[in-house]
């Protein structure tokens, strides 16, 4: 028994946003930081690798689950990043539904990202770890409470930067095989965006991160909870305002990313290559900060639907022939988050990225359930471990694409108006 645990949908389509035309109030923010590790009375099994055969067998780093929240006077919307590899579709549901029980807020009003690390216990809602699932829900509508009650006067900004910390991982061999290596010659996202909030009197409160790579610094013969490149990223950064703010990392387009060190066997107690990421992907994040300033008032607006992109033939017969994608889009004055439930490829993030009518928009995988990798077109005639891993086709790509600019566009348009 877990006895310790240390402090999206199918709707058509939902707007919120602030209507005033006069004036708007002063933004409110909060954060909170929860540490959702478990104790071993009861093992937990680690998602990721399909290789491990048995459960995780202690703790090389603490994981997190990290809460902003934002208020204009309207509009409420909260941002999670919590260290798990996924939030599958059927645990995010049933917990939104015990959200929505217990508090005034709605899904609508929810970005729940995973940073994706091949290191954390699986959630599920029938799934191999349920006493770790049951605390995890249970943590998440108290610690989104908790921060409602917590909000105060700040200010917001953001800058985009730079960092080269992730590689593109598919290689294609002389045989025309595509495997999982390092390919520094292909297409790779290293746009990092950063978020910066402070308290009323400029001190920092919180920093989004927003950068595309799987978590995947570690191999499956780690048998140990990590929150791999991502924690690492994070706690450098903390430690640098000697953690008095928390930052929260908001993984990109990752599909087709891993870190540049990445599959490690040789895991240690303190290991200097998973160290040296974050810190050199934390160091970028720092130097990004410094081009940014902080404004208010801002208005707030979100957008939540529910779209549906073809199922592949094998699965069609058994699942059903569309593969439900959810979307998230939250408007922090001039900001975007895009998000979505797929692991897209880095491309169509940089896409989505390019095409949106928004300077500033920052593209989210992992968010509000989990629908598996979206590749790009041309990949599916390469084939390779994604192709073969994703529940859907061809016309992914651009119907994923089109779904989201389209959104996008319809928000500044109103907005315009």
């Amino acid at each position: 028994m877990i006895t310790k645990i240390k402090l999206s949908l199918l709707i058509l389509c939902c707007y919120a946003f602030s209507c005033s035309t006069n004036s708007m109030d002063s933004l409110k923010a909060s954060v909170i930081k929860v540490n959702i590790t478990p104790d071993f009375e009861d093992p937990v099994w680690l998602d990721g690798y399909p290789e491990r055969t048995q459960p995780c067998e202690g703790v090389h780093n603490d994981i997190f689950m990290r809460i902003v929240a934002l208020d204009d006077g309207d509009q409420t919307i909260f941002i999670i990043s919590a260290d798990l590899y996924a939030i599958q579709d059927d645990f995010y549901d049933s917990a939104m539904d015990e959200l929505e029980k217990a508090s005034e807020f709605k899904r609508e009003q929810i970005l729940w990202t995973c940073t994706h690390t091949y290191s954390a216990p699986e959630v599920s809602l029938n799934g191999r770890n349920p006493e770790y699932s049951k605390f995890l829900k249970e943590t998440l509508v108290h610690a989104i409470k908790k921060a409602y009650t917590q909000l105060e006067p700040a200010t917001i900004g953001s800058a985009m930067g730079r960092s080269f910390v992730n590689m593109n991982r598919r290689g294609e061999y002389a045989d025309g095989s595509i495997q999982i290596t390092k390919n520094p010659y292909a297409v790779v996202d290293r746009e990092v965006g950063v978020i910066k909030i402070e308290k009323a009197n400029g001190e920092p409160l919180a920093i989004l991160i927003n950068y595309p790579c799987h978590g995947t610094a570690l191999y499956h013969t780690n048998m140990k909870i990590s929150g791999d490149i991502a924690e690492s990223t994070t706690r450098y950064v903390e430690q640098q305002f000697n953690n008095d703010v928390v930052a929260l990392y908001l993984n990109g387009a990752s599909g087709d990313v891993d870190p540049v060190y990445a599959y490690m066997r040789d895991i240690k107690d303190t290991n200097f290559e998973l160290d040296i990421l974050g810190i050199m992907l934390g160091k970028d994040v720092l130097e990004t900060m410094e081009k940014i300033q902080t404004v208010e008032p801002v208005e707030l607006q979100s957008v939540y639907k529910e779209i549906h992109v073809p199922r592949k033939q094998s699965e069609k017969n058994t699942v059903g022939p569309v593969l439900p994608v959810n979307i998230s889009i939250v408007r922090i004055g001039d900001v975007i988050l895009a998000a979505s439930s797929a692991n897209a490829f880095n491309e169509i993030g940089m896409a989505i990225k390019h095409m949106s009518p928004y300077a500033k928009t920052f593209y989210i995988g992992h968010c509000n359930g989990y629908a598996g990798y979206i590749p790009t077109e041309i990949t599916f005639q390469k084939g390779g471990y994604e192709v073969e891993s994703s529940h859907t086709t061809t016309e992914a790509e651009w119907l994923f694409t089109h779904h989201i600019v389209e959104e996008l566009r319809k928000m500044k348009s109103m907005n315009d108006n």
